[in-house]
């Protein structure tokens, strides 16, 4: 698949036109990846955002410093790494090759650049990843819900009662 047509399959790209989508790719850097290296460790800071054009990654997390859980498995045509490229605070999870991947690299200082020779596409990127990240966000509200009934549940604790 070309790049021109992989992009056109990421949610953070398929509303661009094929013009808009040529342009954006000469912001991108394809890189390849071999299989176990970490491409975010959780807390570190990074300079960019990946979508994972082919392979998997695992992502995740430690607990309590020592133990470390998988939250995921990510699979073309996730992305990850956008939180940190916006806040700046590190990455909120480590993120594995689990297999060889190939995927795209767009460092803070492209989007820049982006942003300065075209703020119509720079709009039309920075929307669909506040809609993505809006429908991430509801995704995990909800497993949250699930988890807090769980644990009402199992401890048998009415929260009506207040305990």
């Amino acid at each position: 698949m070309t790049l021109d047509a992989f992009l056109a399959t990421v949610p953070l790209f398929d509303r661009l036109t094929p013009e808009q989508r040529s342009l954006i790719q000469s912001y991108i850097e394809v890189q390849d990846i071999p299989k176990d290296r970490v491409l975010l460790w959780e807390g570190s800071q990074h300079d960019a955002m990946y979508v994972l054009w082919e392979g998997r990654v695992m992502v995740s997390k430690k607990i309590r410093g020592h133990s470390e859980i998988v939250i995921a498995h990510l699979d073309p045509p996730n992305y990850f790494g956008e939180v940190d490229l916006l806040d700046g605070q590190g990455s909120s999870a480590t993120v594995t090759a689990e297999v060889p991947c190939r995927v795209l690299a767009i460092s803070q200082e492209r989007l820049r650049q982006l942003l300065d020779r075209d703020a119509p596409l720079f709009a039309s990127f920075a929307w669909a990843l506040g809609r993505s990240l809006a429908g991430r966000l509801r995704a995990t509200n909800q497993k949250v819900q699930e988890v807090v009934l769980w644990g009402l549940d199992a401890t048998g604790a009415d929260p009506a009662d207040g305990g």
